[in-house]
């Protein structure tokens, strides 16, 4: 899979069908994994005060 999410353009068929079981994977587990040691960044290309905060408090809620 590729290491970047940013552009899908070089994704093959076979590394989407691998994201996909992946997020299902993650979805059955009972405890989900914890993302305490990874980053997130938010890019908005547009004012919007409730879109950054919903994306603000989902990743406090992650631990991120």
């Amino acid at each position: 899979m590729p290491s970047s999410l940013i552009d899908f353009r070089d994704w093959t068929p076979s590394d989407l069908e691998d994201l996909l079981d992946l997020s299902l994977k993650i979805e059955k587990e009972k405890s989900p994994p914890s993302f305490r040691d990874k980053a997130a960044a938010l890019v908005f290309f547009e004012p919007s005060t409730r879109t950054r905060m919903s994306f603000e408090l989902a990743c406090y809620n992650e631990g991120i």
